[in-house]
């Protein structure tokens, strides 16, 4: 399920894409002006992108669109906190640019086949 990407494409406004390119541009800076919709420097920050975003806020509307709070009371279910199999956000950023070991961890997350934006929801019965 890509519930953020999804949210993300339906709902993506100027000034969030603003925010994610200005975040982007300190990982990936410009390397010139893209000539055509296919230029390598394009397609590698169209692809950084996700690493960006605020998925969080974008999860929230995911849940909300889809009445997560419905379907815990219809089935007795209630979303786990904390966590305790997987964290929230395993694949997301978890340096900010400029901290020890930043560029390392962009650099491996950027090369992997996850956006940055898998988001687990663990679930617990209600007795």
């Amino acid at each position: 399920m890509n519930a953020v990407d999804e949210t993300a494409n339906a709902r993506q406004d100027v000034e969030s894409v603003k925010a994610e390119m200005t975040q982007l541009m300190k990982y990936l800076p410009p390397s010139g002006v893209p000539l055509w919709n296919g230029d390598p420097g394009l397609m590698n920050t169209s692809l950084a992108r996700p690493l960006v975003r605020d998925a969080e806020n974008l999860f929230d509307r995911y849940m909300e669109t889809h009445r997560f709070k419905e379907a815990e009371n219809h089935f007795d279910v209630k979303m786990k906190e904390p966590h305790t199999i997987i964290e929230k956000w395993p694949t997301r950023l978890k340096l900010r640019h400029g901290e020890q070991g930043w560029e390392d961890e962009f650099k491996t997350k950027h090369s992997s086949d996850h956006s940055g934006s898998e988001r687990y929801v663990e679930w617990k019965r209600i007795d």
